[in-house]
């Protein structure tokens, strides 16, 4: 008995983080650059746009330690506009709306800079 109690516990457990991940998601889009729980300087990095070229989907950056990346968007990545410092809404963005020296936030998709693929990309808008 006791031992079906652990497993139902573990279960549980296993669930609610599950749940917690997927409304963080959801959610993402409404916090702001920096701010991502368990995310942020973790599992992303922040940067400079140093170059875009959307018909490549591709973005050059530079992050704080001034290494140049180039990153890579694919028909999944979403771009969110961070219009939180100019107090509006954020939004839904293209990556037409990324420029050259735009603070950005990424995240690499499985968490891995290697593959330059990005899951996400918040762009710091100033209107």
């Amino acid at each position: 008995m006791v031992q079906l109690f652990k497993h139902l516990v573990l279960a549980a457990a296993l669930a609610g983080g599950a749940t917690a991940a997927l409304g963080q998601k959801s959610s993402e889009i409404f916090i702001p650059i920096g701010q991502s729980p368990g995310l942020s300087g973790k599992h992303t990095v922040t940067a400079r746009v140093q170059s875009v070229d959307a018909a490549q989907r591709s973005m050059t950056v530079v992050d704080s330690a001034g290494a140049v990346v180039t990153l890579r968007a694919d028909a999944k990545t979403a771009v969110w506009l961070d219009r939180s410092q100019v107090k509006l809404p954020n939004r839904k963005g293209d990556l037409s709306d990324c420029r050259k020296d735009m603070t950005v936030e990424v995240k690499y998709r499985n968490n891995d800079a290697r593959a330059a693929a990005v899951e996400w990309i918040k762009v710091q808008a100033s209107e």
